[in-house]
């Protein structure tokens, strides 16, 4: 197995690679995925289809989006903001803060009539193939929020952030929360849990194993903290 000089594997990096493109909404690939051998047979893959993937037509409070080149015309003299590709018609004027150029963000767009999550389904119609922007004489506004708003405030799932971890220790030591509440092994072998079973959490950990199992996977782990033992005590 090759490593690079981070001490990744380049198997790892493959997959963290197509989980990366996966994760990202189809109208920013061409901007923030930069084109990769690992990514070769990437369409083969089935498409996520997540809630934050919209369409042009679709509509919720909050969009994807990316900063566009600078140059652009602000909507009024002296106005702070910049534009942003939010997969609509026409960009986003995202007010109050000026960002970099290819940085990602989210988005609350400011028309919560046409995104509202009331009805009967998640993704509500919008306005049709006109859009608003420039081109209509209007200008669509939002405002930059933190990526798990629209989890938190509007209970909506909204992707998924990849990490690298050289270790089955640094899982869990570079964990991005305080802790895990509850961590899970999955095993053919493993016993059946059904969600009523489940402790109350607000951070849960979901190990997937190889063909042998996650005891496969785990007695790696501890050969190697033997080892690690042996030859440093």
């Amino acid at each position: 197995m090759r490593y690079d000089q981070d001490g990744i594997s380049n198997g790892m990096a493959f997959f963290a690679r197509n989980l990366q493109y996966l994760e990202t909404p189809q109208y920013l690939r061409k901007q923030l995925v930069p084109v990769h051998k690992d990514l070769k047979w990437v369409g083969l893959l089935a498409p996520l289809d997540a809630p934050h993937h919209l369409r042009k037509h679709e509509h919720l409070p909050y969009r994807e989006g990316v900063v566009l080149q600078k140059g652009w015309p602000a909507p009024t003299e002296d106005e702070k903001g910049c534009w942003v590709n939010c997969g609509l018609p026409e960009p986003v004027w995202l007010r109050g803060k000026e960002i970099a150029s290819d940085v990602r963000v989210t988005v609350r767009l400011e028309d919560a009539e046409a995104a509202s999550t009331t009805s009967g389904s998640l993704r509500g119609r919008g306005r049709g193939r006109g859009g608003r922007g420039r081109g209509s004489g209007e200008v669509q506004r939002g405002v930059a929020v933190e990526p798990s708003e629209p989890r938190t405030k509007s209970g909506l799932y909204w992707g998924f952030q990849t990490r690298l971890a050289k270790s089955l220790k640094a899982v869990f030591e570079e964990c991005p929360f305080e802790r895990y509440d509850l961590t899970i092994g999955t095993s053919e072998r493993g016993e059946i849990l059904g969600l009523g079973r489940l402790p109350k959490f607000q951070h849960l950990l979901v190990a997937f194993g190889g063909l042998g199992g996650f005891e496969e996977d785990w007695a790696f782990h501890k050969r190697g903290l033997e080892l690690l033992i042996r030859t440093t005590g």
